[in-house]
């Protein structure tokens, strides 16, 4: 820390610190946001400025509003679709077409994840090496191309060379979303735009299972089955898709697409200090070292491992499931939209209650308590609509939204951002590949075994979320506690252009 910070050597001791003190300061400083270089800090008592949108600021928040979040719903969407389309085409003929077992479909699930995991740890080093946009489009564009390849799957073996393809390439595209967003948006409004990502998502499970339902009356058109439809529709979109993100998304901060005037080129500069994001072409080793040695980061994968069974698994095979409850092969289709409806409504109440209370963490385990229920219901009940609930619960947004945004507020260094959301990521990967592989063929409809390792993940996520929640506060506490010693000086003036992790930039406050 002394590269960075000279610290005070005729420290001041003041009163001690208490949870009621730590508190205030806290909601003083509104948890998300670091302090500013803009604001008066008095290194003592800790009073700033209060936070606020200037009319030029405002204008410029809706040009990089405009320009970059219809993108990123809409690839968030097609994303989201693509898994819809193994998942539909379990109810529309691939078993008979292609002779598939019940567990070959399950590694079919899971084969896509082998090819999300291997390509993370790239796809983190090309996004810090290559223009956002360009790589990104391309990587859109090529997925779309083999998504439509999987209609020409005649075997297992093919299908399984073209899902590892697409794991490949879709891996790129949740950690370069939420890299754009920590670029442009200020903390306190990553959590509007992740919230924004992920409702896409469960838009996409309304509007997408609505046209999946038309493309099945598609059967036999020109001598083509439904599911085969359903990949070239959707791999068509998708090459549309990648091609807009190449054009209009934009690279850098000064993009030609925001038509900055001088005065928005300065406050982006100013920004820059709030979104915890220095662009940075640099891999900086020690940011990733720092990374290994918090215990937030195992924590993070943790919660995302251990939902992603139970959402991977019910994901895939949710119109199955729903088909053995007593419903029909197209009505099995229709009837995941109401999965979309409910996660909307459970993820804006989850919102409400965490921006109301300032409380990012414990709301996300009460999410993950919600998720155990969902469990609990397909395991104790076998036929008939109330199975219909537990599918319904089966949904990980709200929790996944909410640790998201918890690691989105409080990791801050370039490289170190980068590295925890490419772990976050293979942690996706691992759930998801385990999850499908829990439901046995044998067990069927009800999968009791799978269905207890489900519900025990939870309440271990539901612990999980309760310890980040007093590792954060502990932490703040400590940095209160130097600040009223006079031990954390003013920020460096350059600090926009620092790139300092959350643990070297002392005035950091973080956000539980």
């Amino acid at each position: 820390m002394k590269d960075v910070y000279e610290q005070s050597s005729d420290a001041t001791v003041s009163e001690p610190v208490t949870s009621d003190s730590l508190r205030a300061i806290e909601r003083k400083h509104e948890l998300y946001k670091p302090f500013n270089i803009t604001e008066a800090i008095d290194p003592v008592e800790g009073n700033t400025k209060p936070p606020s949108y200037t009319a030029a600021e405002k204008k410029l928040l809706k040009k990089v509003i405009f320009a970059v979040m219809p993108l990123v719903c809409t690839v968030q969407y097609v994303q989201i679709t693509d898994k819809f389309t193994l998942n539909s085409a379990g109810v529309m003929g691939i078993y008979e077409d292609t002779a598939l077992t019940h567990d070959q479909f399950s590694l079919l699930g899971s084969i896509f994840f082998v090819g999300f995991l291997v390509n993370q740890l790239p796809n983190a080093y090309f996004l810090q090496r290559l223009p956002i946009a360009k790589y990104f489009g391309t990587m859109i564009g090529a997925w779309g191309i083999v998504l439509m390849c999987m209609s020409l799957g005649k075997t297992f073996s093919e299908l399984a060379g073209l899902r590892f393809l697409l794991g490949l390439l879709e891996a790129t595209s949740a950690p370069t979303i939420l890299l754009v967003i920590n670029i442009y948006f200020r903390r306190k409004e990553q959590t509007i735009c992740i919230a924004a990502m992920q409702l896409s998502s469960e838009v996409a499970v309304i509007f997408s299972h609505l046209i999946i339902y038309g493309i099945g009356h598609l059967d036999g058109h020109h001598g083509i089955r439904a599911w085969k439809w359903n990949f070239i529709i959707w791999g068509l979109i998708t090459i549309f898709a990648g091609i807009c993100v190449f054009i209009f998304l934009p690279d850098q901060k000064e993009s030609r697409w925001f038509r900055l005037t001088t005065t928005e080129m300065e406050i982006i500069k100013e920004r820059v200090c709030d979104t915890g994001m220095v662009q940075n072409k640099q891999f900086k080793l020690k940011h990733v070292i720092e990374s290994i040695k918090e215990p937030r980061l195992y924590c993070y994968c943790l919660i995302v491992i251990l939902l992603c069974l139970q959402n991977g698994s019910v994901s895939l095979y949710s119109s199955q499931i729903i088909k053995d409850s007593g419903f029909s092969k197209l009505d099995s289709v229709i009837l995941n939209v109401p999965r979309g409806i409910s996660a909307i409504i459970i993820m804006f109440a989850a919102g409400y209650i965490s921006q109301r209370y300032n409380d990012t963490t414990r709301v996300g385990a009460s999410m993950a308590f919600l998720f155990f229920v969902g469990a609990l219901i397909l395991t104790t009940v076998q036929f008939g609509a109330v199975r219909l609930i537990g599918v319904y619960l089966s949904t990980m947004l709200p929790a996944y939204v909410l640790m998201q945004s918890s690691c989105a507020k409080n990791v801050i260094g370039y490289t170190k951002k980068t590295f925890y959301n490419a772990c976050i990521y293979v942690s996706i990967c691992v759930g998801n590949f385990i999850g499908p592989l829990m439901l046995r063929e044998e067990e069927e409809p009800r999968y009791i075994s799978g269905m207890i390792g489900f519900m025990i993940a939870d309440l271990i996520a539901v612990a999980t979320f309760f310890y980040i929640y007093w590792w954060h506060k502990r932490e703040n506490k400590r940095r209160y506690q130097l600040r009223v010693e006079g031990k954390i000086p003013d920020i460096a003036l350059e600090r926009d252009q620092m790139d300092l992790t959350d643990k070297e930039d002392l005035t950091f406050i973080y956000s539980y």
